[in-house]
């Protein structure tokens, strides 16, 4: 029996799931021409929320004053609470007025969202790490992996994982992390 590799990317479906960077994440929303794919990108960016979670959400979700949504865990089946940015919210309100939608924000399917980010990424030249896809789950990680500094309690709260689920698929080294160390050792 092998013992599995800690550095690397979360395992699904036989392939790995490619993260991205704080600055790739925000040049993808950035440079998002579609109004309502840039505001899909920054909500998944900014809350971590799967494929499945971004397709329920509708305008009653949201507590501006508060700062916060409510999301479906399509997982565990049950409501969690989830800050919002300003950025995020200002994001939102643009959409929802620009759009008068009220109810269902996204009006696709999953298969949608991870076209529209394989769109974004082919346009901006985003290619993934060998051995690795970008999907629409490359979000979540990228937001537990830059969030892994609020504690483990915080993000079982907002991503509805367990401990061991954050240890085990977004604790690794990417080849993005290899290279940074790499950089830092030869100074």
């Amino acid at each position: 029996m092998t013992t599995p590799n800690p550095f690397t990317h979360h395992i699904n479906k036989g392939y790995k799931t490619h993260y991205f960077s704080k600055e790739v994440a925000n040049q993808l929303i950035d440079s998002e021409t579609f109004l309502n794919r840039k505001t899909a990108f920054q909500i998944a960016y900014d809350t971590g929320a799967r494929a499945g979670e971004i397709i329920t959400i509708s305008g009653e979700h949201f507590d501006f004053d508060k700062e916060q949504m409510v999301l479906w865990d399509s997982k565990k089946k049950s409501w969690k609470i989830v800050p919002l940015s300003p950025q995020t919210i200002v994001a939102i309100k643009m959409y929802m007025k620009s759009t008068n939608i009220r109810a269902k924000l996204f009006k696709v399917t999953t298969k949608t969202l991870n076209n529209w980010l394989n769109g974004a990424c082919t346009r901006e030249g985003i290619i993934a790490d060998l051995g690795t896809r970008i999907r629409w789950h490359s979000f979540r990680g990228t937001f537990i992996r830059c969030h892994m500094n609020l504690g483990d309690r915080w993000l079982m709260q907002v991503t509805g994982d367990s401990y061991q689920t954050i240890l085990n698929y977004y604790s690794e080294l990417t080849e993005d992390d290899l290279r940074k160390a790499k950089h830092k050792i030869s100074v």
